[in-house]
């Protein structure tokens, strides 16, 4: 399973965070290309010059520990995000599961974008705050 980390520094509470991360139908239709949740349904499309990739599977989502996961599990494989206040930054990480043999460029990119939602997210929800 191959992991994308990304780091920045944080000046809010958990709680915060947790009523961010407790949208994910917000953050998953704010990722750079299309990606929508619909209940317990995850769908991801990068489009691509020759082959896309599209992911389409179950979606769970759980709490412990100052940490918000996300599960997504389709024929495909799985993706997982975690996303954490750690000693005044958020941490995300995205880890995917995939079967890759044509999916190397793809699913790269993928853990790139989901990993980097709630910093897309709070730098979004900042400009709005600051019009």
């Amino acid at each position: 399973m191959e992991s994308g980390i990304f780091k920045v520094p944080a000046r809010f509470s958990w709680e915060a965070l947790k009523r961010i991360t407790s949208r994910p139908d917000v953050l998953i239709a704010s990722l750079p290309f299309p990606g929508s949740l619909d209940g317990k349904t995850v769908s991801i499309r990068l489009p691509g010059k020759v082959f896309g990739f599209a992911f389409s599977g179950s979606f769970e989502m759980t709490y412990a520990d100052n940490t918000t996961t996300y599960i997504m599990k389709s024929p495909l494989g799985l993706l997982i995000v975690t996303i954490q206040l750690d000693g005044g930054f958020l941490v995300s990480r995205a880890s995917a599961d995939l079967d890759e043999r044509f999916l190397k460029k793809s699913s790269s990119k993928l853990r790139r974008a989901l990993g980097g939602l709630p910093w897309r997210f709070l730098r979004a929800t900042r400009e709005l705050y600051q019009k």
